[in-house]
């Protein structure tokens, strides 16, 4: 009779577990099914009624091959993430989480150190000398730069070389220590900056600038949680550039000026672009910011100079700021050597132009790149003019040579889905997303 008495005792166990397991499952598809219709629920209804209406994206389509190989996975992630209204309004606080609990950010290759600033592994490895090209690739890219500067002299137009340090290049205090242990003796701004001057050539290195608003300026160089300088050294270069060319073409120019600047512990412009990046709901600064109030003087007899600006992001604030408008004469801004600043009618990208026609259009040309980004120097704009000027045939036969792959490129960052499949296909190859699209764009070029 006991024995008869533990078997019940034994099944009414496995029947408890059993019983515990579909309210498990239960609970579950209904918080599943729950989420599920919030996230189709339309705009709350105290969302800005005036805001602009977003694209309506849908859950990526479930097929085998892309379960196989991972890359329907990765979409569901994405859309869950940054595409469902679970991931806009949930996202954000997880990443706070991270940040203040974890000191860990939801964007690639930062870090956050002791005191909170927001540190770009790659800017420090560039100011470590990790990424160093080489001697020879700077003498060399250089060696082309002074052939085309003594070039465009002849016709009076001025090439200048601009290097701008980051924050991690400018202050390496910020750096953590087990970073620094990695130090090599030569960088590439610093090697850049050395053979251009050794050649002659105009140089405007701004680490002198950053240096001094780093050790007394009022405000911060840099902000706290941005990815470039602050605000307030923008209009600090931006009045130091204006001057350089002022100086250096013997002619007055209107100069960026201001008789006020706002304090402000809240990030504006882009100083707070990494919590923007990093999908983060605030991150607060320690000092406040500088926002001077700009405006531009008329200083008489100033004419613009026409200025064409080829660099990476940290040129851009010269957009924002009005100089390219005011004191350049509405001058272009090629991004990488790429995309053309402010657009122009059909949106083409700098190789669909005729570079002589476009460069002689200036009375400057300005190259600038930040500390990170100065191992790909002018991204191949130094190359492609002095080939154009000094072997001219060569060169205007590699265009048309080039042209159908760098249009197949062009058609597949305009395609989204295109893009999508190169991106699954660099994964499974473990190859880079450009040598993806180069691979195909050139296979499109010959097939058609």
């Amino acid at each position: 009779m006991a024995k008869t008495n533990q078997n019940n005792i034994k099944e009414q166990k496995v029947v408890d577990n059993n019983s515990s397991l579909k309210f498990l499952w239960i609970g579950v598809l209904v918080l599943l099914g729950y989420l599920f219709i919030y996230n189709k629920l339309e705009a709350k209804t105290d969302e800005d009624e005036n805001a602009p209406a977003q694209e309506e994206v849908d859950a990526p389509e479930f097929s085998m091959a892309g379960w196989f190989n991972l890359s329907y996975q990765d979409k569901v992630d994405d859309y869950l993430r940054n595409q469902s209204r679970i991931g806009n309004e949930l996202l954000p606080l997880k990443n706070q989480i991270d940040y203040k609990l974890f000191k860990r950010l939801n964007m690639d290759d930062y870090i956050v150190n002791d005191n909170d600033y927001f540190l770009s592994a790659p800017c420090i490895y560039s100011y470590l000398g990790k990424n160093y090209v080489g001697d020879s690739v700077i003498y060399e890219r250089i060696r082309k730069a002074k052939v085309l500067s003594d070039t465009l002299k002849a016709k009076g137009i001025d090439l200048v070389l601009a290097y701008a340090p980051t924050k991690e290049y400018a202050m390496p205090e910020l750096i953590p220590h087990r970073y620094l242990k990695l130090k090599q003796p030569k960088n590439n701004y610093a090697e850049y900056v050395k053979m251009t001057k050794a050649f002659g050539i105009n140089c405007l290195d701004l680490y002198p600038v950053m240096e001094r608003i780093v050790n007394s300026g009022q405000y911060p160089a840099y902000p706290m949680h941005g990815t470039h300088w602050s605000y307030y050294s923008e209009c600090i270069v931006a009045d130091t550039l204006i001057k350089y060319i002022e100086h250096l073409r013997g002619t007055p120019i209107p100069h960026i000026v201001w008789d006020k600047v706002d304090a402000s512990l809240e990030a504006h412009v882009r100083d707070g672009d990494g919590v923007g990046k990093a999908k983060l709901m605030e991150a607060h600064e320690a000092r406040p910011l500088g926002y001077p109030q700009i405006g531009y003087a008329a200083v008489p007899g100033a004419q613009p100079v026409k200025v064409l600006g080829i660099g990476d992001s940290y040129y851009r604030g010269f957009t924002y700021l009005g100089v390219t408008q005011n004191a350049f004469d509405n001058g272009e801004y090629w991004y990488y050597n790429n995309s053309i600043v402010p657009d122009r009618p059909g949106k083409p990208e700098v190789w669909e132009l005729d570079l002589k026609s476009e460069i002689e259009k200036n009375k400057v040309i300005i190259i600038l790149y930040s500390s990170d980004n100065v191992r790909r120097y002018s991204d191949g704009f130094i190359e492609e003019a002095y080939e154009m000027y000094t072997n001219p045939k060569v060169y205007y036969a590699k265009v048309e040579k080039e042209r159908p792959i760098k249009l197949a490129k062009k058609k597949i960052h305009q395609d989204k889905e295109l893009l999508e499949e190169l991106q699954s296909t660099a994964k499974e190859q473990n190859i880079s997303l450009d040598s993806a699209i180069d691979v195909r764009a050139r296979q499109m070029a010959q097939s058609k």
